[in-house]
């Protein structure tokens, strides 16, 4: 059985040149141990391209927080970090 973790980003800037959702991706394999492109597409959860229009277009001093469930972990981003919560296997 793998051990529950959480990977913190606490780099993230979201005045960035990469887009939010391939960040995500990239977090989300990390955690699991997988290649991003075994990943299922980010679009059955959440809107990708509207959450980096959003992020693109905040404020310096905006707070938010969006979370979902994706690739079996929780998600959590906020202006400066995504946290990748692996659930582990029932």
């Amino acid at each position: 059985m793998s051990q529950s973790t959480t990977i913190r980003m606490s780099e993230f800037d979201v005045t960035g040149t990469e887009p939010l959702s391939r960040t995500v991706y990239g977090a989300v394999a990390e955690a699991k141990g997988v290649d991003p492109l075994d990943l299922p597409p980010l679009a059955q959860v959440i809107d990708g391209e509207s959450l980096d229009k959003f992020v693109a277009q905040s404020s310096d001093n905006l707070t938010f927080s969006v979370q979902c469930e994706y690739a079996g972990c929780r998600v959590t981003i906020t202006e400066t970090e995504i946290s990748i919560d692996p659930k582990e296997d029932s």
